[in-house]
């Protein structure tokens, strides 16, 4: 039974951070990576802006539609209203 824990102990100890260098080192480049990827998808969506807007078109128009009328009893469209 005296191998097997041994075996066993071994393997944890791979498994937990036995080096707080090492560990740092990991922690830093990962979330290095994480926010340069972050800034590198801000820079994209900022040059993209432009045909963004452009493909908005209409979508922060200021001028308003002509209205329907509304009768009494139901709504009537002016079809010529819609386009």
């Amino acid at each position: 039974m005296g191998p097997l824990l041994q075996d066993r102990a071994e393997r944890q100890e791979h498994h937990t951070c036995g080096d707080p260098g090492k560990a740092l080192a990991t922690y830093s480049d990962v979330f290095l990576k994480i926010g340069l990827a972050g800034v590198a998808t801000g820079v994209v969506f900022l040059a993209l802006s432009p045909v963004l807007k452009k493909w908005a078109h209409g979508a922060s128009d200021t001028h308003a539609l002509p209205q329907a009328e509304v009768d009494g009893d139901r709504q009537s469209v002016d079809r010529t209203a819609l386009h």
